[in-house]
């Protein structure tokens, strides 16, 4: 078939087939690093929520203030990518579960136990889970709360201990 092609055809095709693999196996790779971008944006939004949290709702979990861990979850829930969010003490107990109403929140307050880090086994979401941890006051103010709940304070100064637990699930929608 191509020996029935005139010169001036031959010329054309091996002219435009390295251009045309070139250009093809590019697009692939813009795409492929653009989906990696935006992928790794997303687990920085997710885990820069959730520590941010964490560190917010250390006060609220320490004195078991229910109304200031509705209102740091209510805020946080204004962002739309946030499907879900969970805070827990230590001992498992849920604090304060919001989700949207969209989404299915069986089971995640009882998967909250699987540990730090980020989880996939949602489809089209990504779930971050970070510890509360108790940081030491200089004040000693950390100690007075841990006094109050019947706990005793006879931890290092330089030390932190996990009180509880914030899992924050985000949509893949988006992204």
């Amino acid at each position: 078939m191509i020996r029935n092609w005139s010169i001036r055809n031959r010329v054309l095709v091996l002219a435009l087939l390295p251009v045309l693999v070139f250009g093809s196996a590019l697009s692939i790779y813009l795409v492929q690093v653009r989906v990696h971008d935006l992928r790794q944006s997303q687990i920085n939004i997710g885990t820069s929520i959730s520590s941010q949290l964490a560190i917010a709702s250390e006060h609220g979990v320490l004195s078991n203030n229910q109304g200031l861990l509705q209102e740091l979850v209510g805020s946080a829930m204004r962002e739309p990518d946030i499907q879900s969010i969970v805070i827990a003490s230590n001992d498992g107990t849920v604090l304060v579960n919001a989700s949207r109403s969209s989404t299915k929140s069986t089971g995640m307050a009882d998967d909250i136990t699987h540990g730090v880090g980020i989880d996939n086994q949602f489809d089209d979401a990504l779930t971050f889970s970070t510890p509360i941890q108790l940081e030491p006051a200089e004040d000693g103010e950390s100690g007075k709360l841990l006094e109050d709940r019947g706990e005793t304070a006879n931890q290092e100064i330089h030390t932190s201990r996990k009180i509880g637990e914030v899992t924050v699930r985000l949509s893949a929608h988006r992204f």
